[in-house]
Parts: C-alpha cells; sequence; structure tokens
C-alpha cells in the first residue's frame, strides 16, 4: 500500500481546473466555448502532459448539475470524455486534506482551490491553466495561467 508521505512526482504535466472544463459544455459566453473546445483538442493531442484532479471532476459535476441542469447521462458521457482525454487522473488522500485546511487557516484560501493545489504540490506539479489565476496566487511552487485570454 502506498505510503500517504510517499511523493509521485510527475514531470512536464499541468493541470487544468475545472472552469475550463466547465466552458465546454456552457456555451453562454461564445468565445470561451470555443476556447475550451480548442483547448480539449490540445489535451486529447498531447494526453500525457495534461492532468486533472479527482477534485475537479467533483466541482464539474456539481456544476453541470446545479447551475446547467445538465441530466446524468449528458453528465457521464462528459466525464468519459475527460477520463479518455487526461492521461492523469490525481487522486486526493488525507495528506492532501491536511495540508488544505492548514493552508486556508494561514491564508485565508477557498478550501476546494487549497485541495488542488495540495494534490498538485504532493505530486509535483507546478501548473494550473484556470480562468481563476487568482485563486492560486498564494501557493508556493503553484504558477496559474489562463488558458481563455
Amino acid at each position: 500500500m502506498e505510503s500517504l508521505t510517499e511523493k509521485k512526482p510527475i514531470t512536464g504535466i499541468s493541470v487544468v481546473d475545472s472552469n475550463i472544463l466547465i466552458y465546454l459544455v456552457d456555451a453562454t459566453d461564445k468565445a470561451k466555448h470555443e476556447k475550451a473546445k480548442k483547448f480539449i483538442e490540445t489535451i486529447k493531442n498531447n494526453p500525457q502532459n495534461f492532468a486533472i484532479c479527482l477534485q475537479n471532476l467533483r466541482e464539474f459535476c456539481s456544476i453541470a448539475i446545479r447551475k446547467k441542469n445538465l441530466p446524468p447521462e449528458e453528465i457521464a458521457e462528459y466525464i468519459d470524455l475527460f477520463r479518455n482525454s487526461f492521461q492523469n487522473i490525481l487522486y486526493d488522500n488525507e495528506e492532501d486534506i491536511l495540508a488544505a485546511s492548514g493552508h486556508c487557516a494561514a491564508k485565508k484560501t477557498i478550501f476546494w482551490d487549497s485541495l488542488i493545489a495540495a494534490t498538485m504540490q504532493r505530486n509535483e506539479i507546478e501548473i494550473i491553466y484556470t480562468e481563476n489565476t487568482k485563486d492560486f496566487k498564494n501557493f508556493e511552487r503553484i504558477t496559474a495561467i489562463n488558458p481563455m485570454e
């Protein structure tokens, strides 16, 4: 069984945040929807370079249900797309939860973003593609890039 403190670095990859995944299903802003579709194509063509966290899938499902009213069948299709597009899905663990809660207390950050950041840090991943770059500015060794600009 893998130790909770064991690091398995995944070098040369970047995490894609939930908001990019949501723009794939949300065509309200047509420009962002098109950019998200192109970005997903880039990921599909280079799956070894990208990852998503399990938390990103949770957030995607929550927004797809609550704000977009997508039926379960359509959500399942998107989850399959993400599973097949991303070579790496990063699973959070108890160590990440503790690190995230400590970071929240110290820096007054959102727990869910802190959980993604902690999972990235444990896996030694330094780049996240997100529209919400400010949400990740308080994390050491993490650079946030907005692919929607």
